[in-house]
């Protein structure tokens, strides 16, 4: 209500409805918005404002008058929206298929940020902008100049690396000489002499304001004096002289600000789930990171299934026509993840940031719409800690995710024997010893693929446990495995007598201690050390770099058994890996 140029015009009178309702009207009309909001200040001022949304039950939030970007971060928040459509209350002819337009063009370019006035080439009352919560959030936490504050999306357009933007552009030329906007007492008149011939029953489309100035073509003459001619735009940003800030309605976009160069460069990402296809994608080097790690290698993805069944909707997201992405899930018992493993996403070596975080927004949309689909409860996925936020973070961050951090206990294969001794916990080293000097070790490889001890082996992890923990078709995936080279299982006895086990699968570069049991009516004896040792030493003879031992978890947020096992572990690592887990609410969104 506080315009300097025409108080309070966001509830001007236009043809019987206030400008605020034409604008709303129009929103709630926009295919792909869900629910609209005003985002107002605090000031008395706008108090009448509160009183028509709580009249017609718009819901509304109140903020800083000044702090326009930490408002609208707010009232995102409030509604709890992933995607946000900013559209200014001083643009009464805004027309619902143009804001469709728009949503849509973000959506099928995965990108942070889409406008249509990046450049300008819609009348001067149609402005749209769509970004995620994330870049939102982003600009609210980190502009620091009034100008950013005030004007809420400087911030994001400025920084097109960080956030990838795209632009809609208008189908006919010349548009962009028209002046639709509401800021002046002629503008006023304009608008309010093109409204009566407009239909009153649902909003008008561009077309229909262009067939009403093409029959009086002499109503533009009420405010031509306000257009901007050609070679204007450039000096708006420097006077900063963009419409003013209103109540109800976001700041205005001074128009002179480039196309960010990502916006031309930023291809259309497509999700593609065809299962030959992805096939071929996985065996392509540029996506060797997947086989490095047997859990998200060619094994984890055959026991998993072994285990559970066939349940992988993997997908991979193209940026044009190249494999940008590739994302492993298979939903398990309402959860979204990787059977039982957090759903794991892996980008392409070399793309340039913005096509990178591209598609990663347009994998997490995907994600987002499998989970509706199929009613899950919760999303998890897993990504290596770093010190800054990544793309991955960003998207999860956007959803209100909650991270926690995992911790794995390693051996660096490549350090050699000395550093391995010296990881060693000094109260195992003489059981190492005890265990060489005692226990007859038999080794089940590709060298030695003898079912016979491996089914010896399944038995007496069945016998150790009271129970049988997994289906046939896994300790078949497990032993296809070791007897084609992918690992080894080691197998100790004492006095002739089988008393431990443990079997190691190979990734690329990674090995992981996939199973260990051993006698635990001889919990006297050091049984377990030796054959961790041995298969350290066997492990880096096979060529590979780490050895991982399995999670860690700090005294107290867990078992007392699981804490004990991986103390264990932590006994020999010489290192620990941490990774970062997120997890929301696929409901909430």
């Amino acid at each position: 209500m506080g315009s300097s140029r025409l108080p309070g015009k966001v509830m001007s009178d236009l043809a019987g409805r206030p400008a605020l309702a034409w604008v709303l009207r129009a929103a709630r009309a926009a295919l792909g918005i869900d629910e609209a909001w005003v985002a107002t200040t605090t000031s008395p001022a706008d108090d009448v404002i509160e009183s028509w949304c709580g009249e017609n039950g718009v819901p509304f939030h109140r903020g800083s008058e000044t702090d326009v970007v930490g408002r609208y971060a707010e009232a995102a928040r409030r509604c709890g929206a992933g995607i946000v459509v900013r559209i200014t209350a001083d643009c009464p002819f805004l027309d619902p298929t143009v804001v469709a337009q728009t949503v849509r063009l973000r959506s099928v370019t995965g990108a942070d940020y889409c406008s249509n006035v990046n450049p300008p080439t819609w009348p001067d009352g149609l402005d749209c902008e769509v970004m995620t919560a994330a870049a939102l959030n982003f600009a609210a936490a980190e502009a620091s100049s009034p100008y950013e504050r005030e004007h809420v999306t400087p911030f994001v357009r400025s920084n097109p690396q960080r956030f990838p933007a795209c632009n809609l552009v208008a189908p006919l030329p010349g548009l962009a000489e028209e002046r639709w906007t509401l800021d002046t007492p002629e503008d006023y008149a304009f608008l309010s002499a093109v409204a009566k011939q407009l239909p009153a029953e649902r909003p008008p489309s561009f077309l229909e304001v262009l067939a009403v100035l093409d029959r009086e073509p002499q109503l533009r003459d009420l405010n031509r004096h306000l257009r901007a001619r050609p070679g204007q735009a450039a000096s708006a940003a420097a006077n900063s002289a963009a419409r003013s800030c209103g109540s109800g309605r976001k700041a205005g976009m001074s128009r002179s600000l480039p196309v960010p160069p990502a916006a031309a460069r930023c291809p259309l990402m497509t999700i593609d789930t065809d299962r030959h296809v992805l096939d071929a994608v996985l065996a392509d080097a540029a996506f060797a990171e997947i086989e490095v790690d047997p859990h998200s290698g060619a094994f984890g993805r055959s026991y998993h299934a072994a285990v559970n069944g066939d349940r992988d909707v993997s997908f991979f997201v193209r940026a044009g026509g190249l494999p940008a992405l590739v994302g492993l899930c298979a939903p398990l018992d309402g959860l979204l993840g990787f059977y039982i493993l957090p759903l794991r996403i892996f980008t392409r070596p070399g793309l340039e940031p913005a096509i990178e975080r591209a598609a990663v927004r347009a994998a997490f949309s995907h994600l987002d719409a499998l989970a509706k689909k199929l009613g899950l409860r919760e999303a998890v996925v897993q990504e290596p800690a770093a010190p800054q936020i990544s793309a991955i973070g960003e998207a999860c961050l956007a959803r209100g995710a909650n991270a926690t951090p995992l911790h794995h206990a390693c051996v660096d294969l490549t350090a050699g024997h000395a550093a391995w001794r010296a990881a060693v916990r000094k109260s195992s080293r003489s059981l190492i010893n005890w265990g060489r000097r005692n226990l007859t070790v038999r080794i089940v490889n590709r060298e030695k693929p003898d079912r016979g001890p491996f089914d010896e082996y399944q038995l007496f992890h069945a016998q150790v446990a009271g129970r049988i923990t997994r289906p046939q078709a896994s300790w078949d995936v497990m032993y296809d495995f070791v007897a084609g080279g992918a690992g080894e299982l080691v197998l100790a006895d004492l006095d002739g007598r089988l008393v431990a086990g443990s079997l190691f699968i190979d990734g690329s570069e990674i090995c992981i201690y996939a199973s260990g049991v051993y006698d635990r009516a001889m919990f006297d004896k050091p049984l377990s050390h030796y054959p961790v040792w041995l298969a350290i030493e066997r492990a880096h003879t096979r060529g590979m770099k780490t050895l991982e031992l399995g999670v860690v978890h700090n005294k107290g947020t867990v078992s007392d058994k699981e804490y004990q096992i991986g103390y264990f572990k932590r006994g020999f690592a010489t290192h620990i890996e941490e990774f970062t887990v997120w997890r929301w609410l696929p409901s909430s969104r």
